[in-house]
């Protein structure tokens, strides 16, 4: 049976060879330019040893596969982290050692190399991640699921002490690298002045903080560094596209992770007149949503608590560190484009991102007939769906509703496919009814999701789209 890796690895000592050859007939016009970008390190005297495009190449294979066969790992080390760690491994085994290629070295190779990997593993981590959510709040704490917001007043003044430590942390590093570099004069580095630009560091952090009203905790084990932050990022933007569900698009979309792009919270408009005056209006905003200061029980608490904290569920699908099965993947990835529509500021991309919102959640393969043509539109699939999931007969609501989503379909198809200008008019109508469809076809699809996982926990793409079809209750729509 072939071994890939040990072909991969071949690959990288032919080009190796082949690069070095070229380089001392001084035959450089036979060198790709891009060749020179790619080299590893040689162990025995530190020097650049190139592998060009094909060998870089090669590592990245070997790097994709080892992570895709490791279940474990392959969701919480970055692939760039395995390439180095195998790339590294090579030039020891290879270069340093003078060991010949073998399928037994080719797998220990890539076995060093994930024991490198695991390594890299955090046992523990919270992050903290500034958040805009509302100005006022009656509470200073509540969650998500795992994700915890806590007002940032609060959270600083929890954490005076940790603060604190950090600075004096900070006094030393800096003292340690002052001496090192500092030669016959360490003694006389100004140790105030030293302290004074520590403690300067540690108060812009906190006075960055200060400039957003909240703090989302997330905790993690067992994830790289660089993944872990993105997997923290991604469970506190799914947790504020659950309260962007709850509370609605028209107060939720200032709702927002901190650090991104901000809104202005000053502008100032000019215009001039036909006798050229100048024309000024300022205006001045706060980036935090106004909701009043009971929002968090008015939106998250009695009946609909326990539906947040089932949203909140899914967050821990993302922190696992594992696949997440299709049927709540479909239902998280739909909750995005519904959060990504509620923030975002032009009503013909907000048509788009509710319009792919529900494709997401609702469509499956379109089945085909005998002459192999579809059996039905996807504008009728997602309708025809959608409406079955909102209504339990062939009401006149139920009709209204599956004419409404055919209307809204139509008008992102009549977008995209350059029928209808951007900034025309027409988009602002129907940006406002897809958030609320999307918004009723996602909360109702949340306790749907959950009964179809009650069903079968893996179920596949074919089974999801049957259960739709199937279980639904039937609503005879006219195609009037």
């Amino acid at each position: 049976m072939k071994n890939p890796d040990l072909s991969d690895f071949q690959i990288v000592i032919d080009e190796i060879f082949r690069l070095h050859t070229l380089i001392n007939k001084r035959e450089f016009k036979r060198l790709d330019k891009y060749d020179v970008f790619w080299d590893i390190k040689d162990p025995r005297n530190g020097r650049r040893v190139l592998i060009g495009q094909k060998g870089r190449q090669a590592f990245c294979d070997v790097a994709k596969r080892t992570l895709k066969q490791d279940v474990h790992l392959r969701k919480r080390v970055s692939e760039g982290v395995v390439l180095q760690a195998i790339s590294e491994e090579f030039a020891r085994e290879i270069l340093g050692n003078g060991e010949s290629l073998s399928p037994a070295l080719a797998k220990d190779i890539v076995a060093n190399a994930l024991a490198v990997a695991r390594g890299r593993l955090d046992k523990q981590v919270c992050h903290f991640i500034p958040c805009v959510l509302a100005y006022h709040s009656s509470k200073d704490q509540f969650n998500i699921g795992p994700v915890s917001f806590q007002t940032t007043a609060s959270f600083i003044a929890e954490r005076a002490r940790q603060f604190d430590e950090e600075t004096q942390r900070t006094i030393q590093l800096w003292a340690k690298g002052a001496a090192k570099h500092s030669g016959t004069f360490r003694n006389l580095w100004p140790v105030l002045h030293l302290k004074k630009e520590a403690a300067a560091f540690t108060e812009s952090a906190i006075k960055i903080l200060k400039s957003y009203k909240w703090i989302a905790t997330v905790q993690l084990q067992d994830f790289e560094e660089t993944v872990g932050r993105d997997v923290a990022n991604s469970c506190v933007e799914t947790a504020l596209n659950i309260a962007r569900l709850f509370i609605g698009g028209e107060h939720a979309e200032q709702f927002r992770i901190g650090g991104g792009l901000r809104l202005e919270r000053d502008s100032v408009r000019l215009s001039e007149n036909h006798a050229g005056e100048i024309s000024i209006t300022l205006s001045h905003t706060s980036e935090d949503a106004q909701l009043g200061k009971d929002w968090v029980n008015g939106r998250f608490g009695g009946e609909a608590e326990q539906w947040v904290q089932l949203a909140g569920s899914l967050i821990r699908k993302l922190q696992s560190g594992f696949d997440i099965p299709i049927l709540y993947r479909r239902y998280i990835i739909a909750l995005w484009w519904y959060g990504e529509g509620v923030s975002e500021p032009h009503d013909h991309a907000k048509v788009v991102r509710f319009a792919t919102a529900i494709e997401a959640y609702l469509a499956t393969p379109i089945e085909k007939d005998d002459a192999g043509k579809p059996v039905e539109s996807i504008m009728d699939q997602l309708s025809r769906r959608a409406c079955n999931l909102l209504e339990d007969n062939a009401s006149d609501e139920g009709r209204e509703i599956c004419r409404e989503i055919k209307k809204f379909y139509d008008i992102r198809s009549r977008l995209v496919h350059g029928e209808y200008a951007p900034f025309d008019k027409t988009a602002a109508t129907f940006a406002f009814k897809g958030e609320r469809l999307v918004r009723k076809i996602l909360i109702e699809g949340l306790s749907w999701t959950s009964w179809l996982a009650s069903q079968n926990y893996n179920m596949t793409v074919k089974e999801i789209g049957e259960h739709f079809d199937s279980v639904l209750p039937k609503v005879k729509i006219s195609k009037s």
